[in-house]
């Protein structure tokens, strides 16, 4: 709306000239609007006249231009907020002239009111969130923080963390941080980025970072986001793959890793035939006098003691730890994992057993002595069951080894004419003669000294 108002020397204001829109902007037709001499102050609300009356007439003695925002009354449903812009001038008269405008600016203030909700909105979810809201540089300074954030660091207030102008977010590896850096520069955004940072206390802490480089920064320098403190999540984490690890690790101490393995992949029976295995069975003798002579406790302890230095050798050798049997000790060599030298192997594991029990000595001062046999054939190892597993072997193979140390001598390795016969050209065997063996019969067995020198074999 277009006018033209005139403030005569007298007094009287006239408007020569009106345009058709005051129905559109007050609800009244130009000539009505003409009967409101005083139109600016009467169809001003009355809380907005003093501040309107003040700059109409602070226009008036300077002559100067004015703008301002103001609502209005008229016959509208909705009284509008208006615009005046009005310029003044002096005609030769002595006239004083305003030349101006009226504009309806409900819709802008519509939007300006709807601005202000969404702000205070957003303002509460900035202050209230349970999670840390962030503007931040990327050389690694808050450029603002909500209070979640600034609990997270261990602040009082925004305004502290702020201030506190941490060095790259307070992470503590810098190198943790420039992958930050490089991963917002190349994507955009990052989802899920874990890091350590430093709290106000001195403690470590674990958060999680979703961040975006921002919308207002031109240069890609400012980026946005949110933060969580994870710490309570990583020591749970941290205290589930340890109590893992220890579970794993009772479970090896029991069973084969690669029986482990299997057993994670689901339950059910383990078994798996091996060709070609050499079994170990060795005895203490005559320990079942001794057992009734010394206190069980002191008895457990010397039993322990021997078998966790068989359990060194078994390991130190390559063979397989079966179970001990009172005071019998079961390994096997070529399995889990097949190898061409099992014989060898559980062959040195005999002769090392023979010198460590030279280490102990009974209570009447006189030395252990150890029953060992061997065996060279097929068996079938595996865990049944669902509870207290056990790695164990089957096969006529196993009961012959046992038979072999069961119908030996006292200080002496007896083995089979199997073991023999893979073991002949490295060791020392003699002759043992026949054997009976329950279900086999008649036998030939073989003592075995000791291990060939190699450069005397090469010279004879």
């Amino acid at each position: 709306m277009i006018y033209r108002a005139v403030l005569h020397p007298d007094g009287n204001v006239s408007m020569p000239y009106i345009s058709p829109r005051t129905e559109e902007i007050f609800g009244l037709s130009p000539s009505e609007f003409m009967q409101h001499l005083e139109w600016i102050f009467d169809l001003a609300h009355p809380e907005d006249r003093a501040t309107l009356t003040q700059k109409v007439n602070l226009s008036a003695a300077t002559l100067t231009p004015f703008e301002h925002e103001y609502r209005a009354i008229g016959l509208m449903s909705e009284p509008p907020w208006v615009r005046l812009i009005s310029a003044p001038h002096r005609d030769a008269n002595g006239n004083i002239i305003w030349d101006g405008i009226i504009i309806n600016i409900n819709n802008e203030k519509r939007v300006e009111a709807d601005l202000r909700a969404a702000e205070a909105k957003y303002r509460g979810i900035f202050e209230n969130a349970l999670e840390g809201i962030f503007l931040a540089t990327l050389d690694g300074h808050y450029l603002s923080a909500n209070p979640a954030l600034a609990h997270i660091y261990g602040y009082h207030s925004p305004q502290t963390l702020q201030a506190a102008r941490l060095p790259q977010m307070g992470f503590i590896s810098p190198e943790r941080y420039s992958e930050l850096c490089h991963q917002l520069r190349q994507r955009g955004a990052i989802a899920n980025f874990e890091a350590q940072i430093h709290h106000l206390d001195g403690s470590t802490i674990w958060i999680s970072i979703n961040a975006r480089l921002s919308s207002d920064s031109k240069d890609d320098s400012t980026y946005e986001g949110i933060v969580q403190d994870i710490t309570e999540r990583k020591l749970t984490e941290a205290a589930l793959h340890q109590e893992r690890q220890r579970s794993e690790q009772l479970l090896l101490n029991v069973l084969p890793q690669v029986i482990v393995q299997q057993l994670k992949l689901g339950p059910g029976a383990i078994a798996t035939r091996y060709e070609a295995v050499t079994i170990l069975f060795a005895d203490i003798v005559d320990f079942t006098s001794l057992a009734a002579r010394i206190p069980a406790t002191e008895l457990v302890a010397l039993l322990n003691d021997i078998f966790s230095r068989f359990d060194i050798l078994a390991e130190q050798y390559g063979l397989e730890k079966i179970k001990t049997i009172g005071d019998a000790y079961m390994a096997v060599a070529g399995l889990p994992t097949s190898c061409f030298d099992h014989a060898q192997r559980a062959a040195d594991l005999a002769l090392a057993f023979q010198r460590e029990m030279g280490q102990f000595q009974r209570d009447d001062g006189t030395p252990f002595r150890l029953r060992i046999g061997l065996n060279t054939g097929a068996a079938i190892a595996g865990v049944i069951g669902i509870k207290k597993f056990i790695y164990d072997l089957w096969g006529d193979a196993v009961n012959i080894a046992s038979r072999m140390e069961s119908h030996g001598l006292a200080d002496s390795i007896q083995v089979t004419e199997t073991t023999y016969t893979l073991l002949q050209d490295a060791y020392h065997l003699e002759p043992r003669g026949t054997i009976s063996v329950k279900g086999k019969g008649k036998m030939s067995t073989y003592l075995l000294l000791g291990k060939r020198d190699p450069a005397a074999s090469k010279t004879g």
